[in-house]
């Protein structure tokens, strides 16, 4: 790998477990509209056969499943087992016939291509070598069709104003841990445009977009204290300092009253770009 390579996380640092896949249902409720917008300009359509990289409880692979119509498919791909299991129940459960998903490695799995069609969401900065996950998506896909990512820029901080204590003191530990480069490449939001090069495709479109929010009862607040949560280990595993004097009961209530009914809160910067296959 280069210098605008990341070096390999070492795990993916959120435990795959009921809490974490509600925790994804809530990340999809703050930014399932700005993931479907970047979809929408690259492009993804009805009748379109498309590949979900990275599905996890299945939140994207819905989405697209709703814009590609009933005359439309969608194949995700999700690593850990349980999680694509409770996909596939989900689907199920709500009754989404033009989905299934594969559990395997998209690294190594043999893909059902070609597809008219590829996503994926905050699922390349986990990986040792999205350059060359990416060269295998636009392997699979037909010529002209659309690879549409959208990554979180972990390294800008959670901010609030007015400052919340709270949050400060949480994303203070949040910035050492990622800094151990332990857990997911933080830098992957701005290194999205080298990798779609180096894999192959032309030069991407891309835009930034935020998670922010606020006010009574802002589902940002639970999220933060949920993602907290499930962290919280792998930060004290990897030795930031603090993690030990986090106290999650009651965090985003505190963060909350703190913000203030008027104030905003900033947790993700995201980027999505997107290209044609060659």
């Amino acid at each position: 790998m280069d210098a605008h390579d990341p070096d390999p996380p070492k795990l993916y640092p959120l435990k795959r477990s009921e809490a974490e896949l509600r925790r994804l249902s809530l990340q999809d409720e703050l930014i399932g509209e700005s993931t479907l917008a970047l979809f929408e300009r690259a492009g993804i359509t009805k009748g379109m056969r498309v590949l979900d990289v990275g599905s996890g409880a299945g939140d994207v692979a819905f989405a697209v499943a709703g814009l590609v119509g009933p005359a439309g498919s969608v194949v995700g791909v999700e690593l850990d087992t349980p999680s694509a299991e409770t996909a596939r129940r989900r689907a199920e459960d709500a009754g989404i016939g033009n989905v299934e998903f594969l559990s395997g490695d998209v690294a190594t799995l043999e893909l059902p291509g070609p597809f008219d069609a590829a996503v994926g969401r905050f699922v390349l900065m986990h990986l040792p070598d999205p350059t060359g996950v990416l060269s295998r998506v636009r392997e699979s896909l037909r010529a002209g069709g659309p690879a549409a990512f959208q990554e979180a820029h972990l390294a800008l901080p959670w901010i609030s104003f007015p400052s919340s204590p709270t949050l400060e003191q949480v994303q203070a530990v949040r910035a050492r841990a990622l800094a151990s480069n332990r857990l997911a490449y933080s830098h992957m939001g701005l290194a999205l445009r080298g990798t779609y090069l180096k894999a192959g495709f032309p030069d991407p479109d891309i835009r930034a977009d935020a998670q922010i929010g606020g006010g009574p009862g802002w589902p940002g607040y639970r999220y933060l204290e949920e993602t907290a949560r499930g962290l919280l280990g792998m930060w004290k595993r990897v030795g930031a300092e603090g993690a030990d004097d986090i106290e999650l009961e009651g965090m985003a209530e505190r963060i909350e009253r703190e913000v203030g009914a008027e104030g905003s809160v900033l947790i993700h910067t995201m980027v999505g770009a997107w290209a044609p296959a060659p």
